[in-house]
Order: structure tokens, then sequence, then C-alpha cells
């Protein structure tokens, strides 16, 4: 199966108490089916600049905003293959473009010691929205839960969550309980 590299959708999250999840889930689960990888941990590390440019930015609510992240499915070993994302949204469109590559390349990608032009079009422009940003790794959030796929509306429900301020290694997940439904095109369920 060929890894998706290139996304627009939009969309919307929601905290939710346990009780609205279960109720939530409750109802959607006739019409929902589990993701094909089963239960799972997603790893992301955002970065940003040395002086929180990007979340501040992304916390006035603008029209237009990026961010920049390391993500896996699963926790990564040291042999491991990531994807670096360029976020960006604009008037409620989430646009997402990414790259794969091993775990041991993300830091030489990102401070531009490993050539952009390895990685094609996507990794020439992540490439220079990092010259742009001087990136550093800010934060970790790690979810653990279980995906569920249906035609309109594509449901995460994380058991755990895990935030670390500065993190700069991935690791496993503690408990907290969150479900973020997004509407998304039919094409993307």
């Amino acid at each position: 199966m060929a890894i998706q590299c290139c996304f627009e959708r939009y969309e919307k999250k929601y905290c939710l108490t346990l009780s609205q999840q279960r109720f939530l889930l409750e109802r959607m689960t006739p019409y929902m089916k589990k993701d094909a990888y089963g239960e799972y941990t997603i790893c992301n590390i955002y970065y940003d600049t040395d002086d929180y440019r990007l979340i501040r930015a992304s916390l006035e609510k603008p029209v237009y905003k990026e961010k920049l992240r390391v993500r896996s499915y699963g926790v990564p070993q040291e042999d491991g293959k990531v994807f670096v994302e360029l976020k960006k949204k604009f008037d409620g469109v989430v646009y997402k473009r990414r790259i794969t590559t091993g775990i041991q390349n993300v830091e030489p990608f990102l401070s531009g010691e490993l050539p952009s032009e390895n990685f094609g079009q996507i990794g020439r422009e992540i490439g220079y929205f990092s010259r742009f940003i001087t990136p550093f790794p800010r934060s970790l959030l790690a979810t653990t839960g279980s995906p569920l796929r249906a035609l309109t509306i594509r449901s995460s429900a994380s058991r755990s969550t895990r935030t670390y301020g500065g993190a700069t290694r991935m690791s496993t997940p503690a408990s907290a309980t969150t479900v973020h439904p997004s509407r998304c095109p039919a094409a993307m369920c």
C-alpha cells in the first residue's frame, strides 16, 4: 500500500468528558469500523522557534497558520521510519504535506545538514520552512487509542495522552481521555 504524503481535509476537534465519549461512541459504533492497524500509539514531536512563534501565532486563531512536526505510528525504534510533516491551516481547511525518513535523518534534515533535495518537492518545501524558522523540538504528544473509520467522520478515541514541554525524544504515554472527531472528504476515510 502506498504511503499518502498530501492531505486536504476539514478538521473539527472537541474535548469530551468520559461520559460524553461513551455516549458518542455508543451511537457511532454501528456505523463505523476499526482502523485496519488496530490500537496503537501515535507519537508527535512539535517543532517551534526559540521564542515559540508558531504556537503563539496559532493561539491567536489566525486565518492561516503552520506547524512542523515529526510523527510516528507506534513508538519508533532507532532504525524506525517517521514522518516529517508540514501542516497548514487556511480558512478552516487543513493541508498536510509529509515525507517519510529514518528517525536518524530527522535532525540532520531539519538543520539543513541533509539536503532537502534528497526528499523531492515536499522535502524542499519542508526544508525551506525549516530554514525560515530555525526549528527546535518543543513538545511531545503521544496518544494511544483505537481509531474508527466512517464515510464522513474520522474519530480517534484516545485512552491515553501525554504531553511534554521541551521534548527531544518520543516515549510511551500515560493516562487521560480525549476524543477528536473531524469531518473529512469520503476519499480520506
